[in-house]
């Protein structure tokens, strides 16, 4: 394949290149190296134009590169990465049932294609939704999950959640100071986003089903419920809401365990990952389309400073599967590249990283 890289220039000049460190610098690197020398990969996560800086690194690698349009998100800016990519020579790939042969590894996000091929040496997750997928499963290769990893931390707490205040701002021109949020889930990305409305309300309500969760809102001041054994409180915070923010990484869990939409009428929905509201609701009914997160809405879905660690990690798990001889089976980014990587992230950047996150 002959590669015109003159069009991928496009892609990093849409942020600063003080804002990709870890992936500028792998790119060189490949350039030089051809780590990846005639490896055909199967990649695989939402298309932006943060993505395509992604690819280069990975074509500079020498690697045979099959790039396929992924089902869990579709970013604003997936037409002008589509565009750059078929200007480059590169052609991309619109229906995963198309998508045959051999492949050495499959760089996938969501768990998309577990179903559709098994690549000879190994697969490298980035998503949490994936994950659960992946881990679940009698595994023939070895599985890298990026999502469990402090650096992923940056992406979910930090860059998820400014996200989607810029999105959420941007789709209801509202404004939100004192109003009331609920937020279905507490984890790494629920607790971002509490973090990043408490400057405009205090009025936060957390549901969960984990005690721990519950318990770390409270801690920080923040009203909590469990989901299942406080029912009748959870809907009545619902009903007195602004906004309902589903965080919890579960395709469809709302529409599992409501059957009355009439309490979620005249509120702002919004999906923070994957569609969590399902079936109960319509297209219309949630922020940007409930198939998508909202972030995605934006030209930059997540602030590169806080993407580039977790597109780096997943680029270079191909290497740690290869050097370190992983055999099949579920495996999380090892400690002591994530540690580096985390390390490094922070003396660069000069950012504070909660001790949680660590």
């Amino acid at each position: 394949m002959n590669i015109d890289f003159i069009p991928f220039q496009e892609a990093w000049g849409h942020q600063a290149m003080t804002e990709v460190p870890f992936l500028w610098n792998f790119t060189k690197r490949m350039e030089k190296e051809k780590l990846y020398k005639d490896l055909k990969i199967l990649h695989n996560i939402p298309l932006s134009l943060e993505t395509v800086c992604k690819l280069e690194s990975l074509f500079k690698a020498g690697a045979k590169v099959t790039v396929t349009v992924n089902n869990l998100a579709q970013p604003a800016t997936q037409s002008q990465a589509i565009d750059i990519l078929t200007r480059a020579g590169i052609s991309v790939v619109f229906e995963h049932k198309k998508v045959s042969g051999e492949y050495d590894f499959c760089l996938d996000c969501g768990a998309e294609f577990i179903d559709i091929i098994t690549p000879k040496k190994g697969i490298v997750e980035l998503t949490r939704s994936g994950a659960l997928v992946y881990a679940d499963r009698k595994l023939n290769v070895p599985v890298v999950s990026v999502d469990d990893s402090k650096i992923k931390n940056l992406e979910t707490y930090f860059g998820t959640s400014e996200a989607f205040l810029r999105a959420f701002l941007m789709l209801t021109n509202e404004d939100i100071k004192k109003k009331k949020f609920i937020i279905f889930g507490f984890g790494k990305v629920g607790k971002g986003i509490v973090n990043v409305l408490k400057p405009h309300t205090d009025n936060i309500v957390v549901i969960d089903i984990s005690q721990q969760a519950l318990d770390d809102a409270n801690n920080i001041g923040v009203k909590a419920y469990n989901l299942t054994k406080e029912r009748q409180a959870v809907e009545k915070e619902i009903v007195d809401s602004f906004a309902v923010l589903a965080a919890t990484g579960i395709k469809h869990v709302i529409s599992k365990n409501f059957n009355n939409k009439e309490i979620f009428r005249n509120k702002y929905l919004a999906n923070i990952g994957i569609d969590e509201f399902g079936a109960l609701f319509e297209d219309g009914d949630i922020l940007y389309d409930k198939k998508w997160p909202i972030n995605f809405s934006l030209p930059n879905p997540t602030q590169m400073r806080y993407l580039d660690p977790s597109f780096y990690a997943h680029n270079i798990a191909i290497e740690i599967i290869i050097s370190r001889k992983l055999k099949a089976g579920y495996y999380t980014l090892p400690a002591d590249i994530d540690d580096q990587i985390l390390a490094r992230w922070q003396e660069y950047h000069k950012e504070e990283v909660p001790d949680f996150l660590k």
